[in-house]
């Protein structure tokens, strides 16, 4: 690097970025300033609200998928089982150290904490220290996974297919023009994955009858038609009237977009489309409406 008169030329992060960060950190700290300083800044409530923003406009976009979250809201692994951990989710036996239940601590000064835990093992001394601790209080800012909405619907999955016995199923129905159906198919897998479902590839069947019988013998609750635009158009609405017919009740969901067939497969019984632009997390807590799961 003594080589080069500025090895930083071009680094956007160092150029850019780094700037730029320090010129909003430097307005917001003028702004709690000007408040009259960090606690007043808490007590108006103008941190904790700016903080609530920040956090609703980051799950907006998990839940559209503009932020991806590898496992949760894109790529999940559908074997993963939340409930199978529960055993290793407990606070760990620890011996507990004695104590009087006194501790030598100012809580006026920043390491109280610290101090207490020293003293004692034991989270229930340190809690019941924390609640008996004078001092000027604010609303307290929750803290809060950004998945923790689509771990939720993780969990819904998994405690109905404990009462029910079964887990919901998606059959996926492939047909019509290879890169398309196969693009597709590999959206609604991840797509849905994000619920825990079971998820089933439909083999390639030629004529409508059969592709509908296919599907609501895979026994699933939700059936997908994987395929091109224009196979859509020549026979999406077909194959739902033939799913319908022989299953009233099961979701029939189209990947994709297909703008000027909406309307015709709406009518033939085509419950929702899937697609980049959908709101992941609103689709599937509709879905979970509708196949009744709930904890």
């Amino acid at each position: 690097l003594d080589k080069v008169v500025d090895p930083a030329a071009g680094a956007y992060y160092i150029e850019q970025a780094t700037a730029e960060i320090t010129r909003e950190s430097w307005k917001r700290f003028q702004a709690i300033e000007a408040e009259g300083g960090l606690l007043s800044a808490l007590k108006t409530g103008s941190i904790q609200g700016q903080i609530e923003q920040s956090r609703s406009r980051a799950e907006e976009a998990v839940a559209n998928r503009r932020l991806i979250l590898l496992g949760t809201n894109q790529y999940p692994d559908t074997s993963n089982r939340i409930l199978d951990k529960g055993s290793d989710r407990g606070i760990p036996e620890t011996e507990l150290k004695q104590s009087s239940g006194k501790f030598q601590s100012d809580p006026a000064k920043g390491d109280w904490i610290v101090k207490l835990s020293e003293q004692t093992a034991d989270v229930s001394a340190v809690l019941k220290n924390l609640q008996q601790s004078t001092g000027e209080s604010v609303t307290a800012i929750p803290t809060r996974r950004l998945g923790a909405d689509f771990e939720e619907l993780r969990l819904q999955t998994e405690h109905h297919a404990q009462s029910k016995g079964r887990t919901p199923r998606v059959y996926l129905l492939l047909t019509g023009n290879v890169a398309m159906r196969r693009a597709r198919a590999g959206f609604a897998f991840n797509f849905y994955g994000c619920a825990g479902y079971e998820i089933e590839e439909g083999q390639i069947i030629e004529g409508v009858q059969g592709n509908a019988e296919a599907a609501i013998n895979s026994g699933a609750d939700v059936i997908v038609l994987c395929a091109g635009d224009d196979d859509y158009a020549a026979q999406g609405a077909e194959i739902t009237r033939a799913i319908k017919s022989l299953k009233a009740g099961v979701q029939v969901i189209v990947a994709g977009n297909p703008t000027d067939q909406i309307d015709a497969l709406k009518a033939a019984g085509v419950d929702g489309f899937i697609h980049i632009k959908s709101n992941v997390l609103a689709t599937l807590q509709e879905t979970q409406r509708r196949l009744g799961v709930t904890v």
